[in-house]
């Protein structure tokens, strides 16, 4: 009921599906349609409102096509300079090449006007360019004359210029796809076969879970090479002709980014996208993109070499990117979600490599810990819940400081290392040095450090080595499970003094 005019193709409707059905009860449109004649699958509809004067002109159904006529008069009135010719076409991806004479027929019979708009998208003929004469593209590349064919332009014009000269190229060296051909078995043989796919896949012990592993490490191993891709772009330059023609096309493009930097301003093309209806991605030009790379190379380059960027804040600044990003595009404000969601995504982020890199400065510390500071205070304050100190926040949340959680993982490793669960030489980290004599709170896995000098101050043996002497004796030879459960359990057993402020 919220739209006056709804146009539906390949709705896969036949004669049994009733037109009752299709309208639910409503009395306020009407309804057309034209069903696929022989065959599943095809076939075009169109709900329109009975304030439109909808009125059927003509139908056709041929091998291959459906298509469906109907004049509307938006302005409630039947003079023919008021009315308006909608059109709805399915055209099949493998439909016959002898129904398109009698499709280009019927369109030039029902056309009414000089300039009819097309409202939905033609999905033009993709272009097969594994066989495609890069040779040739490349010569024809290599030998013009990018300056003198940019000189006067703006940097807009000159993109679009180099755009259309490549478009040109690729529509006349990359040859068409050919439609693949039907795979000749029976219908019902593959009606069968889909319904039997459907039921293996919900089958408990189904041979595709077994797989799933096998899938995954097959995407991870794609990922890490460079496959050229024949994606779409805002200016129809797919990649594989910057992988195949990088040599001739580095002239032009060098052309254009020094206009770009020169003028301070980018192509209109690049400021453009394809957003996805089915996918949260946006396609963007190829050519922008390595622009961007470029310049980001370059910038923190120049910021390295000149000492510009602090080192330790660099350590939490995607974290920081990563809250914000995750606080705007997540709409709930439920702090149970949020703060699982900040557990999954934001704090694996700063607790990387904590038994390598467990900062024991203040500064340090505070800085990290105010990443996940600064969330919690947002999460209450969007859940609309009063201002807590930060310690009480975290109560209310059930988490932990990021200080005792990397301290914890420390002593962990210490365990693991000790009782041969981890496979590494600790020889020149510690070495065990029971006391000769017996005490009454001593344990016989002490360690010692061989030499502590200022720069192994913050390595875990050395920030560890008080905190584990001190630990009682049946915690140290428990397994690993209840050693770690009386380690949570007496947080002072792993931090004597914090350091957060």
């Amino acid at each position: 009921n919220r739209f006056h005019l709804l146009a539906i193709s390949e709705t896969w409707l036949d004669c049994g599906d009733l037109d009752v059905m299709l309208l639910r009860g409503t009395s306020n449109h009407f309804l057309f349609r034209a069903d696929r004649v022989a065959g599943r699958g095809g076939g075009v509809l169109l709900y329109a409102h009975i304030n439109l004067l909808p009125i059927t002109v003509s139908t056709l159904t041929i091998p291959g096509f459906e298509c469906l006529t109907v004049d509307i008069f938006p302005l409630s009135s039947t003079q023919t300079r008021d009315c308006l010719r909608v059109i709805v076409v399915y055209r099949a991806p493998n439909s016959p090449s002898t129904s398109m004479a009698p499709f280009i027929d019927y369109l030039s019979n029902v056309t009414g006007c000089t300039h009819p708009s097309l409202i939905d998208k033609i999905a033009p003929p993709s272009r097969d360019f594994s066989n495609a004469d890069w040779d040739s593209m490349n010569n024809l590349i290599a030998s013009h004359n990018w300056t003198l064919s940019f000189m006067g332009k703006s940097i807009s014009d000159a993109y679009e210029y180099f755009s259309a000269f490549i478009n040109d190229l690729i529509a006349t060296y990359v040859p068409l796809k050919k439609p693949k051909s039907d795979n000749g078995y029976p219908k019902y043989l593959s009606i069968l076969y889909n319904r039997l796919q459907r039921f293996h896949a919900n089958a408990a012990n189904s041979d595709l879970t077994h797989s799933l592993r096998k899938r995954f490490d097959k995407a991870l191993k794609s990922f890490s090479q460079l496959v050229p891709k024949c994606n779409g772009s805002p200016d129809k330059i797919p990649n594989i002709l910057y992988c195949k023609c990088k040599f001739s096309v580095v002239i032009p493009l060098t052309v254009l980014f020094n206009m770009s930097l020169t003028s301070a301003t980018a192509p209109s093309q690049w400021k453009t996208a394809h957003v996805s209806n089915h996918r949260p991605i946006s396609l963007t030009v190829t050519a922008s993109k390595i622009f961007e790379k470029i310049l980001i190379n370059s910038i923190v380059d120049y910021l390295d070499t000149n000492s510009l960027l602090d080192v330790r804040r660099a350590v939490t600044r995607k974290a920081r990117s990563m809250c914000n990003l995750m606080l705007r595009s997540f709409h709930t404000n439920s702090p149970d979600i949020l703060i699982k969601a900040h557990k999954i995504y934001i704090r694996p982020l700063l607790e990387s490599s904590t038994v390598i890199w467990n900062p024991t400065a203040i500064g340090l510390v505070n800085r990290l810990e105010n990443v996940q500071r600064e969330f919690t205070r947002r999460v209450l304050k969007r859940s609309r819940q009063p201002p807590l100190p930060y310690l009480d926040r975290l109560k209310l949340c059930n988490i932990e400081t990021l200080e005792y959680r990397r301290a914890l993982r420390v002593m962990q490793f210490v365990y693991d290392s000790i009782h041969g669960h981890a496979l590494l030489d600790t020889t020149n980290l510690y070495s065990l040095a029971p006391l000769a004599r017996s005490l009454r709170f001593a344990h016989g896995l002490r360690i010692s450090i061989p030499c502590r000098l200022p720069v192994s101050i913050s390595t875990c043996a050395s920030r560890s080595i008080t905190l584990w002497n001190n630990l009682p004796s049946h915690l140290v030879t428990a397994p690993k499970t209840p050693f770690s459960v009386g380690l949570r359990t007496n947080p002072k057993l792993v931090t004597t003094t914090s350091r957060i402020r």
